[in-house]
């Protein structure tokens, strides 16, 4: 299967859910997040998923990779996309069946919060990307 992952930046902050009822990372804070539909490119899916769960239009800033796991035994590769809100709009929990809170955090705080494993290994990898820029 393959996913994406919604990284929505923000004056150095990511957005993110506090994850409830799944049965997957439940009271881990994640990013918007799904599968990539039959005949959908990935970048499809990042504008799809953003408007599913947050209820907002996003543009696509750059491509951040591509994470591959297994688990249950299903081989998995989730791309990640780090998107901008687009002009006016204002997240906001759409799926109250996965999301129960949604915040911006400060992505160098990271380590203060309970977070599902891609988010901090996203984390890590955008600090170090910055870190070279400089």
């Amino acid at each position: 299967k393959v996913g994406v992952g919604v990284m929505v930046m923000k004056d150095g902050k990511v957005l993110l859910g506090k994850r409830c009822n799944t049965g997957y990372q439940d009271g881990n804070y994640q990013v918007p997040a799904g599968h990539v539909e039959e005949a959908e490119l990935p970048t499809e899916a990042i504008i799809r998923e953003a408007k599913e769960e947050i209820g907002c239009d996003v543009e696509i800033v750059i491509y951040f990779g591509c994470n591959e796991f297994t688990i249950d035994g299903k081989h998995l590769e989730s791309h990640k996309f780090i998107v901008r809100l687009k002009k006016g709009q204002i997240p906001r929990i759409v799926e109250k069946e996965t999301f129960k809170d949604i915040l911006w955090m400060p992505i160098l705080e990271y380590k203060r919060y309970k977070l599902a494993p891609n988010v901090i290994n996203f984390c890590e990898n955008y600090i170090l990307e910055e870190k070279r820029k400089l």
